[in-house]
């Protein structure tokens, strides 16, 4: 009975405290769970992107509660296109404008969610942006028709998507009907402002069609590739969380041992073993790319290695039986931290390093999926000055 006492005191606090900490510190932090400040670098993108395609649909200029209560009839006025429905399609307009504004709001009025955390949230923002780009298709002017597919197809041809060759066929069928009815886009305007005497050819309309489908197809298989990482992530949140409740299990078990010999020395095994296996993720954290927003998997890492590793040292330490725990009576502290490297102690402290680094062999593959979805995403990025050329024979 005395044995558990002084462990279920100390189990007993260490809850208590642990409650508290927890539940204070959401609060605390609970500003850092929203749009902005989850991940800042996604953030400045979207918004970029977003004060792009206000720009594209001329309400730049407008306030944000006249952008909300926009009629269809202001939609077509504020993009200058023709009002009789000749040059674009109402559907296409009005997907444009309705996940324009789902976009807006979600990521410009204050909210705190667990999916910014996530990252969820914003590879649902994306598509929603995506699908808005596309149907913005529908109604640009050739020029940019032209000029947007080449770009695609540019980045079609870099990445190692699985219809490739269909999709850049596709993309110089649109750019081909596209170029052979630019003249239309040199357009004189009316009194009101809007392009006149204008009938939308076969060609021009397949190749809207065609380039919007390209598009729609490459967007999505980024997104996919996004959302891949962000579950990547996540999936080593969950394995961080296990860990370590895992290793909290095991140090209650050493408190109602009431051993401190026992856990100073698995502490002192677990601290080196723990050291041992940073070397790798931080090898990896150095030489990554940081042109790839990773949404924080290689913080995550180096933590998730750091307690994997430490409680793969104490684990192997006590089934290769190299960690005692005897039930002797407490010592001076200080004498026992000086006992741990004593000379038969240099065994358990090189086979702590050994297992350290042996840990790191659990996250190998899956740090290779991710690197993978990683260069993948480098490799169909947006194209330099340099690529200009339809890269179709």
């Amino acid at each position: 009975m005395n044995i558990l006492k002084g462990g279920w005191y100390a189990l007993l606090f260490g809850i208590i405290f642990t409650g508290v900490i927890w539940g204070v510190l959401p609060t605390l932090y609970s500003s850092f769970v929203s749009p902005e400040k989850a991940n800042t670098r996604s953030y400045r993108a979207l918004k970029g992107r977003l004060h792009e395609l206000e720009s594209r649909l001329g309400i730049s200029e407008f306030s944000g509660m006249q952008k909300k209560s926009l009629t269809l009839e202001e939609m077509q006025k504020a993009i200058r296109v023709d009002p009789d429905g000749k040059l674009f399609t109402l559907s296409a307009l009005d997907e444009v404008y309705s996940s324009y504004m789902r976009v807006s709001e979600e990521i410009e009025e204050p909210n705190t969610d667990l999916q910014w955390m996530l990252g969820t949230g914003y590879i649902k923002a994306w598509k929603m942006l995506h699908r808005a780009e596309e149907a913005l298709v529908q109604f640009e002017p050739v020029a940019q028709v032209i000029r947007g597919t080449i770009r695609t197809s540019v980045r079609i041809r870099n990445s190692g998507i699985g219809n490739r060759i269909h999709l850049l066929r596709l993309s110089r069928q649109a750019v081909k009907n596209a170029d052979s009815t630019a003249g239309l886009s040199e357009l004189t305007t009316g009194e009101d402002g809007f392009p006149k005497d204008i009938s939308l050819s076969k060609q021009q309309v397949m190749a809207r069609i065609d380039s919007r489908i390209v598009r729609r197809v490459f967007n999505e298989y980024r997104d996919n590739l996004w959302q891949r990482l962000v579950w990547k992530r996540n999936q080593l949140l969950g394995q961080l969380l296990l860990t370590g409740i895992t290793t909290y299990i095991l140090l209650c078990i050493a408190i109602f041992i009431s051993n401190p010999t026992a856990i100073i020395e698995a502490t002192a095994c677990y601290i080196v073993g723990s050291t041992a296996g940073l070397i790798s993720p931080f090898y990896r954290a150095l030489k990554r790319n940081t042109a790839v927003d990773d949404y924080g998997f290689s913080g995550t890492y180096v933590l998730a290695s750091c307690l994997f590793s430490g409680l793969v040292t104490v684990i192997g330490l006590l089934v290769i039986g190299r960690l005692d725990i005897p039930n002797i009576s407490p010592v001076n502290l200080f004498v026992i931290w000086l006992s741990v490297f004593r000379s038969d102690q240099w065994v358990n402290l090189l086979l702590a390093v050994f297992f350290g680094l042996l840990s790191n062999l659990y996250f190998r593959s899956f740090v290779r999926k991710v690197e993978r979805i990683e260069t993948e995403l480098l490799r169909s990025n947006a194209p330099q000055p340099g690529d200009v050329a339809l890269p179709i024979n």
